[in-house]
């Protein structure tokens, strides 16, 4: 094999490599409809949720228990499942994904059957969207669907913490 060929096979495959790495798909399952509620900067949405989204339906009721779909896949880092305060999460799943970012999904009403240190999948059940932990408005009771929505933040670990 000549030395050029040779060069171009290992950039498309590098390239093919980088491309996999970032490739990312939407939360959620297709066909879903989710909007958009809380962007990037704000409200709650400071310090490492910074660059955070808040997704959710027309209203809470057409929110609540919709599948939650991993964006990449990675590790499983942490998985509160317990705790509805959660640290402000509720129940969430922390993930790092391939491409070295950390993953957190949160406010769910339920998590699938994970553990810490386990393999996802891209596109595999997390859990379902729900309202544990900080949301507004909270809920008043055990059934009350308010401020259901699913809390997806994505950053990069820095050496530095």
């Amino acid at each position: 094999m000549n030395k050029k060929l040779t060069i171009v096979i290992v950039a498309l495959f590098s390239l093919c490599v980088v491309a996999y790495a970032f490739s990312l798909k939407l939360p959620y399952i297709l066909g879903d409809s989710l909007t958009v509620t809380r962007g990037y900067d704000t409200g709650s949405h400071i310090n490492k949720d910074k660059y955070a989204l808040d997704f959710a339906a027309d209203t809470s009721q057409n929110t609540f228990g919709k599948s939650v779909l991993a964006a990449s896949g990675g590790e499983i880092l942490a998985v509160n499942n317990i705790d509805t305060g959660g640290n402000g999460y509720g129940f969430f799943v922390k993930v790092k994904a391939i491409n070295g970012s950390i993953e957190i999904y949160a406010h769910l009403s339920s998590v699938e059957n994970l553990s810490a240190s386990r393999a996802i999948k891209q596109g595999q059940i997390i859990g379902k969207i729900g309202n544990t932990g900080y949301v507004e408005p909270a809920p008043t009771n055990s059934n009350d669907t308010s401020g259901s929505h699913l809390h997806f933040s994505m950053y990069e670990k820095r050496s530095d913490g």
